[in-house]
């Protein structure tokens, strides 16, 4: 409830939490790890100010060097909760040392893992301000090996519950102003796995795919030629 973690952070034991995820015993870093990720998906508020104190250090080291499989959950959990909700300035100023964690995560074992990170870009990469989104975007096609993970997903993943978010994301990809974002995605061949997407058996998976095809089909005339192109060759 939270009037029970407004007791939580108001007894100030927040920077002690966030130290926690570096202490040598995993079963206590886990359990710090968990009670910051519902104290961040409470409110903005209090996401910002674990933003503003480095909670991403401690998150790194349990993601990249994760001593079992909880801690690797539970870390891109506690990631989700940080992006989740209103996207201040604070908010923003993380994403830039986040995307490197994300990139990392995409090449998980764990096919939950992958999944909430998936998710985590989806909610990540929109926004109603289109010149926020437009930000956003370019930073994440601009991250070093992101997008390449995320196209590799969309191509050999059968995993639904991966490539409807991924799919998502090419299809917030292809929302910005610039046609210069939709060429990015086209310079991968995004559209040689249209044709299975637009005909699968999932009506979500469908409406995700008609999604990123009207956002093709809203670029220039050659980014559309690539879509009639597609077609014949499906």
């Amino acid at each position: 409830a939270a009037d029970h973690t407004d007791v939580v952070v108001e007894s100030g034991v927040v920077p002690t939490l966030i130290g926690l995820q570096e202490h040598y015993d995993p079963k206590i870093r886990h359990q710090a790890m968990w009670t910051l990720s519902n104290i961040a998906g409470d409110n903005t508020s209090y996401r910002d100010n674990l933003i503003e104190a480095n909670i991403l250090k401690g998150v790194a080291l349990n993601v990249y060097n994760p001593e079992n499989d909880a801690i690797l959950k539970e870390g891109s959990w506690l990631i989700h909760n940080l992006v989740r909700g209103q996207q201040t300035s604070t908010w923003f100023g993380m994403l830039t040392p986040l995307l490197p964690i994300l990139s990392h995560l995409l090449s998980s074992e764990d096919g939950g893992v992958i999944e909430e990170i998936c998710w985590t870009i989806v909610d990540a990469s929109d926004s109603k301000k289109q010149l926020l989104k437009d930000k956003l975007i370019n930073l994440f096609q601009s991250a070093g090996g992101l997008i390449g993970r995320l196209h590799n997903l969309l191509s050999t993943s059968d995993s639904l519950s991966i490539l409807l978010p991924t799919l998502k994301i090419f299809g917030n990809f292809c929302s910005g102003s610039s046609p210069i974002f939709t060429q990015r995605c086209l310079d991968l061949n995004i559209t040689a796995v249209l044709p299975k997407f637009l005909s699968h058996a999932s009506k979500r998976m469908r409406r995700e795919a008609a999604y990123l095809v009207s956002n093709i089909a809203a670029g220039e005339k050659a980014q559309v030629r690539s879509l009639l192109w597609c077609n014949d060759g499906a």
